[in-house]
C-alpha cells in the first residue's frame, strides 16, 4: 500500500498483476508496431492516372493519420510500462487517485482516472 497525492491509500499491483499488465502492454505494442509496418498505399498504383493519384493521396493521408495515432499509442504504452516498473501504474497521472483495475484491464495504456479523462476530453485539463 502507498499514499496517493490526495492522501488516500492505494493498493499496489502485485507481481502476478504486474506480469499480466506487462504482457498486455507488450502484446499491444507488438500489434501496433505490426500495423505501422503494414502495406504501402503507393504499391501497384498507376500514378499517371489522375483518379488513381487522387485515391493514392487520400489513402496516404489516411495512412499517415493512422500511423500518427499508432505512434502516440506506442508512446502511451511505453509510459505505462515505465509506470508499471516504477510502481505507479494504477495511479492517475493528474490527480494521483487510483485508476480502477477494470479500466486498466480494458485499456492498459491509460494514465488518467475516469474523472480526469472526462476533464481532458472536455478540454478542461
Amino acid at each position: 500500500m502507498r499514499a496517493a497525492r490526495s492522501g488516500t491509500i492505494l493498493p499496489t499491483v502485485d507481481t502476478a498483476q504486474k506480469d499480466r499488465f506487462r504482457k498486455l502492454l507488450l502484446d499491444q505494442r507488438d500489434q501496433v508496431t505490426a500495423s505501422i509496418d503494414g502495406e504501402d498505399p503507393a504499391e501497384n498504383q498507376d500514378l499517371r492516372d489522375p483518379e488513381e493519384l487522387a485515391t493514392l493521396i487520400t489513402r496516404t493521408e489516411v495512412k499517415d493519420r493512422i500511423v500518427e495515432d499508432d505512434l502516440n499509442l506506442l508512446q502511451k504504452i511505453d509510459l505505462a510500462l515505465n509506470r508499471l516498473e516504477a510502481g505507479t501504474y494504477e495511479e492517475c497521472a493528474n490527480c494521483g487517485n487510483e485508476i480502477p483495475l477494470e479500466r486498466l484491464l480494458a485499456k492498459p495504456s491509460v494514465s488518467l482516472c475516469v474523472p480526469c479523462q472526462e476533464l481532458k476530453d472536455a478540454g478542461e485539463l
